[in-house]
């Protein structure tokens, strides 16, 4: 095996370890960035794609900027993404409150088949409570700019640029993520989750399965 080959094989094992180590996803979406990019650009889009969920995260927090992250990314027909994000904000939500969100991660292919009108009233409905106010006004935003209509705000025009970000993941995504059984699929977490919290999220959740 050539040196090259060999530090290729090498970066990849770092690639795929490091985030399942550190955050328990699955880093695929980061090999197929550098293979379809190359390795020196396939470094400034992860850079920027972690920008775009930083600052997503910073104005929502990790629960809301997750469920944006989320809408975003099953919106534009990549299961990797929309599981994922939507994995993230129910553990991050379960975390703090011990509770469950309404919406499942196991629903993104269920909600992908929607007609956009019985997604926008689903995820309105889902999120009825009160306490999920915010959570409804900001989807309702999500889902108004990816219908294609002018940003109004400041915080329109970041939504606009978390949407036309993840739209171009798809390119990476979609090769693997499209037919990938839902239940393989591990949430993409920006800052770390114990495991006793995702064990015992996963017992929660799967009792409301049954």
């Amino acid at each position: 095996m050539n040196i090259r080959k060999q530090m290729l094989n090498w970066t990849d094992a770092v690639l795929q370890w490091v985030p399942v180590a550190r955050l328990r996803y699955d880093s695929r979406m980061f090999l197929r960035i550098m293979r379809v990019a190359s390795w020196r650009n396939g470094f400034a889009v992860m850079r920027k794609l972690g920008d775009v969920r930083d600052g997503v995260c910073a104005r929502y927090g990790n629960v809301l900027g997750n469920l944006v992250l989320a809408i975003a990314g099953l919106l534009n027909g990549c299961r990797y993404c929309g599981v994922g994000h939507l994995y993230a904000a129910n553990l991050y939500y379960f975390q703090s409150t011990g509770k469950l969100l309404p919406i499942d991660e196991r629903q993104t292919h269920q909600l992908q088949c929607m007609p956009f009108e019985e997604l926008n009233d689903y995820i309105r409905d889902s999120l009825s409570d009160s306490e999920f106010a915010e959570m409804s006004r900001v989807m309702q935003r999500v889902l108004h700019l990816r219908l294609g209509n002018r940003p109004e705000t400041a915080e329109d025009h970041e939504i606009e640029h978390v949407i036309d970000v993840w739209n171009f993941v798809n390119e990476c995504t979609i090769p693997f993520g499209y037919d990938a059984k839902i239940e393989h699929l591990g949430p993409a977490l920006s800052d770390p989750v114990p495991l006793d919290v995702i064990r015992r999220y996963q017992q929660a959740r799967e009792r409301t399965r049954k």
